[in-house]
């Protein structure tokens, strides 16, 4: 069995990561912030480094 995994578009993500940035910077903790978006933690570090280099 396998997992079907959702595949984002880069749009998708860099709205996500600039969500993310907002709310850190508006003083809400990591736990709040991961909740609320729509991508888990790894995807937003993977996407951070790829975007990075």
């Amino acid at each position: 069995m396998t997992k079907n995994r959702k595949r984002r578009s880069l749009e998708q993500i860099v709205k996500a990561l600039q969500e993310r940035e907002a709310m850190l910077a508006a003083g809400k903790s990591s736990a709040e912030v991961y909740q609320a978006l729509p991508i888990s933690i790894l995807d937003c570090r993977a996407a951070t480094r790829a975007l990075c280099r």
